[in-house]
């Protein structure tokens, strides 16, 4: 069952280390200093407008890599769409957090929980 969490915001389309990309889960990295002080570190269903008014299912990280140890960030999976040319800023509506930040020791585990992240985020979705 889906729990809102009323958190709605907009940010600005930062670079990030294209690690998602390399992985085969493309992701869209938000400026950390405009994410909202009450969203928590986590792992969350979310959805993303691109600014074509359509809202998109995504899966939300923010926070620590420690499996990558590559810093915080927050960054957004668009499930189903790769956005090789994203917009300059994105709508994001936060639904549900599905999961604390973990470190899964190695790369390969860490994207079996995010496909696990992704398929619950389609069930709550959907």
């Amino acid at each position: 069952m889906l729990r809102i969490m009323g958190i709605m915001f907009s940010a600005s389309v930062v670079r990030g280390n294209k690690i998602g990309s390399k992985i085969g889960i493309p992701t869209i990295n938000l400026s950390l200093d405009e994410i909202p002080e009450e969203l928590e570190y986590g792992v969350y269903a979310a959805r993303v407008d691109l600014g074509d008014g359509t809202q998109h299912p995504s899966t939300l990280h923010f926070g620590p890599r420690p499996t990558l140890d590559v810093g915080t960030a927050c960054e957004v999976h668009i499930i189903g769409l790769d956005v090789p040319n994203p917009p300059g800023s994105l709508m994001v509506q936060v639904l549900q957090k599905l999961r604390d930040i973990t470190d899964f020791g190695d790369v390969e585990a860490l994207k079996r929980q995010i496909d696990q992240d992704i398929r619950q985020t389609k069930e709550l979705i959907s």
